[in-house]
């Protein structure tokens, strides 16, 4: 292609720049170059050029367009001076940006609220307390008092230094009714005086109740709203709530009422309706908290003596302390020497020590940081400023120009099995100016991936796009971040990722593929990520972000300024989920300055359990009244599921409309079985949905998956030999050949447990019972959460290579190499005729995973946890079966163990409730009976049976299952339990008890190991936060265990996965690269074969 390069760097960038660009192009002016290149060597400059990229840089690159014209390809550094399409301004002239009316109303309620929001810092005790080292709780705090004066003054209408005096006066008798609740501040946002007291009440807490408040029951729908987190117990009330008369200055409060007093009346006429108010609170609240974090981090210098405190600061600085702490050693030293040899009396030493104590005192006092009338009026006038930010059009953030991704809707092969894109991508480009919900439904391998993406750039087609794409486990978020770089041509500044684990991401960066899964057990089972520490890939976005953006990432720790200000991120969901929890604060306030300006997309969101899944809806619902188009993505996504989701998605628009009346919007969903279709606007899209959904189930053709149940008594010794029969059954009319080799038939099968005592339990079983068989050689290995790291990355390498059948040719390849030259030979393994390799897998192999396996064994959790683990099966060769691939077992572990009462058995994972609120699944534990249908209880065998998605979504001629009947009701149940909350219209919305209950992750003990080395030859165990130098456990770090490792594979041990880890990357650490996490207390801790084993 022919391009033409214009430079407009400076200083250093113009000289580096200039020597690269030199290299591939002809200079045809002083800053413009031309030349001939290839796509390949057009990418390597742009790499060139951003690998330096600094806010001096300024390299436009054009390239021909037919014989017509030319189009902008790249714009590196800053765009200063160029418009979209890269012409660039021969002069410019500045004038000020008229914001949407809605942003100004936003910006006024933060300037308001940030004028009065700590009003109740004025007492005589909290004036005390301030520089007081003691950690002492108010009787009533802060944040209540500050509303409570600031309603008073409104009430009255007067905002005078005399009223504010009397308001004073006036709260000496409702200190009691404050504390005890009984006076109701703040009842929902019904004015804006309501939305200003919101404000001020919650820039610290959420309302109560909290979830200590329920007790038992934390899923319980409280009864009352209430203030419970603002209050203690204190009968000294009255006394400590008096105000500082001694501080207070006149004037200074007359100017502060006097501006409140105008930004109120600036909002008198604003709409009144609740949604509109709802969403003003959201920014405005969000701007307060930031505003205040960042002027509270300012030293305003010395405040004098009768100056109301804001805030107050160490007397010295680190520096200054240890200097002093020094000096006072050096005193109490010569002191004991003097007393020693009797230069001193007792008296006098003891004097000194006394003197000491006072100084040490002394070193550690504070001193006033702030006065609270400079803290006021800079948190009023910077949260005003902050509002900006959330205006996509005004906040300045680099995004994905249409030029970079126009070539992406372009159509491809119509022949292609991913055709089905191009006709979708068509579809939504007409709701180009309508706010849309899209639901992907694609099957797997379908490219969903890849067209979650394509469908947001085509809604927004001709226009910057910026998108955020979330995940549930740290595997698929580096798994896409991956697909997005490699099959969008993305650059690292233009596509971030965000994990939770550093040394997880070099991993997979090392071996170019993948990495990755409530009694203390069940938190492991889950297969989830807490996200507590935020990692992302480097980048070089500083010179592209605003300046406001810098100055906020040095802020915050960790990458704000990346995860912000990058046009995609992929991140594991915990980062963003903070945008609909008001309780997380400053997190909630930055994750929602990237919600305000990114597209969302939610990858697999029925991998989220019934609580979690309500956490997922509150951030559909803030993205929505942000004005956000949103991919939902997952092929099993039940209609329950979707009628939630539009909900939150309609209560968020709700919101949206009422700011921005001429707001359209849709819900589209997207399958490569059934073309695209509209879901119509009506806020009950449960029948079209499902009706779609019947149409997939009802056209898929070619039957790649059967089942049979395996039935047996519902007792442990016939679990296992029902097991064991399955296995021999499934290998014998699944396996295949393999040339030049002893074995006649060979079979990969998978044997997919629900939680981590079960697989390594059931993965003893088979290695045990096939020991010594003369016909069959079984070799197992076990694949879940609690294992080491670097042992864990050794089976999924392995893993990922064998199970990769996409060779048409040869699918069975890798599997035969694998054998011939990786696996170890067994006791009188040349006299087996038969091999059988058995993965004895958690739910962590059922999403994320690009394996195929020959067979499996499915425990039943939900209809769910079926289809996505059959998924696993005949996945890449998609050959016709005869006979069943999958076999099912009649009852699931927890049942056959004997919990048959009490929380149920399909949980953790599965989503059966059992508690005084819902109970679901109706005690129906017999697959035999759950795999029926409402319309057709008759005796039905299941011995040779397609497993399709009609048990999940039913066809026109036949419901869906009862299993996947009693899936949908748990999750119907709850979320109608708390419609209300989730819509807005209950106050509870507002309270602490709605985010506790329903959180993303359950927070549980958890407990970190890693080994290092000790010397000697030997590893060491240690948790990872402990500083003792005694480890729990040593391992000898050159010899290999002396376990029995026959009827095994892939089971290395730890010195071996640490020799494996290491020749991909010498860098990694043995202590980061040998974690692993134990939930809940545990006495003993060992490691086996089969993984970390606790007791």
């Amino acid at each position: 292609m022919f391009v033409t390069i214009v430079s407009h760097c400076q200083g250093k960038a113009r000289n580096r720049s200039f020597s690269l660009i030199d290299r591939y192009a002809t200079r045809i002016g002083d800053n413009v170059w031309t030349t001939q290149i290839t796509m390949e060597a057009l990418k390597e400059l742009c790499r060139g050029l951003k690998s330096k990229v600094s806010k001096f840089t300024s390299v436009a690159i054009y390239r021909n367009k037919g014989y017509n014209y030319q189009e902008l390809y790249a714009l590196i550094g800053s765009k200063k001076g160029y418009d979209r399409y890269g012409r660039y301004a021969i002069g410019t002239s500045t004038q000020t940006q008229r914001w949407p009316m809605f942003f100004r109303h936003a910006a006024l309620l933060a300037a308001a609220s940030g004028m009065s929001h700590d009003f109740g810092k004025m007492t005589e005790y909290f004036q005390g307390k301030i520089l007081d080292n003691s950690i002492i709780k108010d009787p009533i705090r802060h944040e209540l008092i500050s509303a409570w004066i600031f309603d008073y003054l409104s009430n009255k209408g007067s905002w005078d230094d005399k009223t504010f005096i009397n308001a004073w006066e006036e709260l000496k008798g409702c200190l009691n009714s404050l504390q005890n609740g009984v006076i109701n501040l703040w009842q929902g946002n019904e004015s804006v005086q309501d939305a200003i007291k919101y404000n001020i009440i919650t820039h610290h807490k959420m309302f109560g109740p909290t979830i200590k408040d329920m007790g038992n029951t934390p899923q319980a729908i409280p009864h009352q709203f209430n203030y419970s987190t603002f209050v203690n117990e204190d009968k000294r009330i009255t006394e400590k709530m008096k105000l500082d008369m001694n501080k207070i200055k006149t004037a200074q409060i007359a100017a502060i009422l006097k501006k409140i007093e105008s930004k109120q009346n600036r909002l008198e006429n604003i709409k009144s309706s609740p949604d509109y108010l709802n969403g003003l609170s959201f920014i405005s609240r969000a701007a307060l908290i930031l505003a205040d974090h960042e002027i509270s981090s300012k030293d305003e210098g010395e405040v004098a003596k009768n100056e109301l405190i804001a805030n107050s600061k160490k007397k010295y600085s680190q520096d200054e302390k240890e200097k002093l702490e020094k000096g006072l050693e050096k005193q109490a030293d010569q002191a004991k020497k003097d007393k020693r040899r009797k230069k001193i009396t007792d008296s006098k030493h003891r004097q000194i020590k006394a003197e000491i104590e006072a100084q040490k005192q002394e070193i550690e006092a504070k001193k006033p940081k702030q006065s609270l009338d400079f803290h006021l009026k800079g948190v009023s006038k910077r949260a005003s400023e902050l509002v900006a930010h959330f205006n996509p059009e005004a906040n300045g953030l680099p995004a994905l120009e249409y030029y970079s991704y126009e070539n992406l809707l372009l159509p491809g092969d119509t022949n292609s099995r991913f055709a089905w894109q191009d006709k979708a991508v068509d579809f939504l480009k007409e709701y180009k100016n309508t706010q849309t919900l899209v639901l992907n439904v694609a099957s797997t391998g379908a490219g969903k991936t890849f067209m979650n993406v394509r469908a947001l750039m085509a809604l927004r087609e001709g226009e910057p796009v910026r998108i955020s794409s979330v995940l549930n486990l740290r595997s698929l978020t580096l798994q896409t971040h991956s697909a997005y770089k490699k099959d969008l041509g993305l650059q690292n500044d233009e596509c971030v990722c965000t994990i939770g684990d550093l040394t997880i991401r070099k991993l997979h960066e090392a071996e170019h593929q993948d990495a990755e899964g409530v009694s203390a057990s069940d938190k492991e089972d889950s297969e989830t990520d807490y996200e507590e520490d935020v990692e992302v890939t480097a980048t070089s976005l500083e010179a592209n972000v605003p300046s406001w953006l810098n100055d906020l990432s040095k802020q915050k720790k960790g990458s704000t300024r990346d995860v912000i200000g990058a046009p995609l991120l992929v991140s594991t969901i915990d980062y963003l989920i903070a945008a609909g929890e008001p309780h997380r604060q400053a997190h909630h306030a930055v994750a929602l300055l990237r919600a305000a300006s990114s597209d969302l997309i939610i990858d697999e969101i029925d991998s989220y359990d019934v609580k979690a899944f309500v956490a997922v809806l509150r951030l559909i619902t803030v993205h929505a009244m942000l004005g956000r188009n949103i991919v939902i993505s997952s092929a099993t996504l039940m209609p329950e599921s979707v009628q939630a989701i539009a909900d939150a998605f309609n209560t968020g628009l709700r919101m949206r409309k009422s700011a921005f009346s001429d707001t359209s919007m849709a819900i589209v969903t997207i399958s490569d079985t059934v073309g695209p279709e509209d879901m119509g606007a009506d806020s009950n899209v449960y029948n079209s949905y499902q009706s779609y959904c019947q149409q997939i189930a009802q056209a898929k053709t070619g039957t790649t998956k059967k089942f049979k149940i395996a039935k047996f008594n519902p007792d442990k010794a016939s679990l296992h030999e029902a097991i064991a029969n399955s296995v021999l059954d499934l290998h014998n009319d699944q396996g295949f050949a393999i040339n030049d080799s002893q074995y006649e038939k060979v079979s990969v099968g998978l044997v997919r447990v629900a939680n981590i005592k079960a697989c390594m339990e059931i993965a003893s079983y088979i290695k045990n019972t096939f020991s010594g068989n003369s016909e069959y050689e079984v070799r197992v290995c076990t694949y879940h959460a609690r294992e080491v790291l670097s042992r864990r990355f050794y089976k999924e390498s392995y893993l990922d290579h064998i199970l990769n059948r996409k060779d048409k040719n040869n699918p069975n390849a890798r599997i035969e190499s694998f054998i011939k030259d990786e696996l170890k030979s067994g006791k009188d393994s040349e006299t087996r005729k038969n091999l059988i390799l058995i993965v004895v897998a958690t739910p962590v192999e059922e999403v994320g995973r690009d394996h195929d396996f020959d067979w499996a064994i499915i425990e039943p959790s939900s209809m769910h946890s079926i289809i996505q683990t059959a998924g696993r099966v005949n996945r890449h060769r998609l050959q016709i079966v005869s006979n069943p691939n999958i076999i099912l077992l009649q009852y699931n572990v927890r049942y056959v163990e004997g919990e048959k009462t009490g929380r149920g058995v399909f949980v953790k994972p599965g989503f059966e409730i059992r508690d005084n609120q819902v109970s679901t699944h109706n005690q129906q534990y017999d697959l035999t009976e759950l795999l029926k249908t409402k319309d057709d209880l008759a005796g039905i065998d299941f011995q040779n049976t397609p497993l399709d998605y009609s048990y999940i979504f039913g066809t026109p001629a036949r419901s869906r299952s009862l299993f996947a009947e009693y899936d949908a009701g748990s999750i119907a149940g709850r979320i109608n339990k708390i419609k209300d909350i989730l819509s807005f219209e209950d106050r509870l919305w507002a309270s602490k008890w709605f985010n506790e209950a329903f959180p993303l992750r359950s927070k549980e003990h958890k407990t970190q190991y890693h080994f290092k080395d000790v010397g000697k030859g030997n590893l060491g165990l240690f948790e990872r936060r402990d500083t003792g130098q005694t480890p729990k456990m040593y391992i000898d770090s050159v010899l290999n265990d002396h376990e029995d490792l026959d009827n095994t594979f892939l089971s290395p041990t730890l010195q071996e996965s640490l020799v494996f880890v290491h020749n991909k990357d010498k860098t990694l650490k043995i202590e980061h690269i040998t974690t692993f996490d134990v939930y809940g207390n545990s006495d003993e801790i060992s490691i086996s074969w089969k993984g970390v084993e606790t007791r």
